[in-house]
């Protein structure tokens, strides 16, 4: 996509769904945006750590660590909570729990209701692009 500048330098994708993260990774190649990946929350927390994304994507229901705990870690830290996360889940989640996901700079996608074009405009939003 030409004329387009991203402000943020890469994304960074966390799933433990090898095929999720397959289809996350080929978005961000299609918009010419760097990415790296985590396969659960712990591992996320190190490479924001190690340096931090201009956008996470971040699965909810993961081994070892959930994507809740990695954004109660984001939220916590000045220094990584206005990293803007886009949320993916398959579960179905009350108002109650969607209001505790959010953090600014953030919004949550249900896997079930999106698209590949919904995905790409998300990043594509969530790494304040301009034109």
């Amino acid at each position: 996509m030409k004329g387009l500048v991203f402000v943020a330098h890469d994304v960074l994708i966390v799933d433990d769904d090898l095929g999720m993260r397959e289809i996350l990774g080929s978005i961000c190649g299609l918009i010419d945006v760097p990415c790296r990946f985590a396969i659960h929350g712990e591992e996320a927390l190190k490479e924001v750590k190690n340096a931090r994304p201009g956008l996470i994507l971040l699965d909810l229901m993961m081994p070892v660590m959930s994507g809740q705990e990695v954004l109660q870690h984001l939220k916590a830290a000045p220094e990584t909570a206005q990293i803007p996360v886009i949320v993916f889940t398959a579960a179905r989640l009350s108002k109650n729990q969607i209001d505790a996901l959010s953090i600014p700079q953030s919004m949550i996608l249900f896997k079930s209701e999106i698209g590949l074009e919904d995905i790409r405009d998300a990043i594509i939003a969530g790494l304040k692009v301009m034109v």
